[in-house]
């Protein structure tokens, strides 16, 4: 799934943090639970293949709220290390001598 991702980072890069989580967030859910190829009763493939009785609505929204609380710490995790990485968080300073602070002139008694 990484190497999906490269080819659109630095259009990820220049969006809000707001908006990287909601991608990677929902990009995690959609890919990692919701569309993954494993017949399970939280799955596309468990609710056409499964019997009714092991698709029950319990066990179902138990699993949705595990699946959802992983995907948000992805989704942040993943949005602060975009933002880390592109600099807009931490932006090295560069020195500059005609800055620096420097000791006024005192007046000529």
């Amino acid at each position: 799934m990484s190497l999906v991702l490269y080819p659109i980072l630095p259009f990820l890069r220049d969006l809000t943090f707001g908006i990287q989580f909601i991608f990677m967030a929902s990009l995690m859910f959609v890919y990692a639970d919701f569309a993954s190829a494993i017949p399970f009763s939280n799955t596309i493939e468990g609710i056409v293949y499964l019997k009714k009785e092991f698709v029950k609505k319990r066990v179902f929204w138990t699993i949705q709220l595990e699946a959802i609380l992983y995907s948000i710490m992805f989704g942040l995790l993943s949005a602060w290390l975009l933002i880390l990485i592109s600099g807009t968080l931490f932006k090295p300073t560069v020195w500059n001598e005609e800055l620096s602070l420097k000791m006024p002139e005192l007046p000529a008694v």
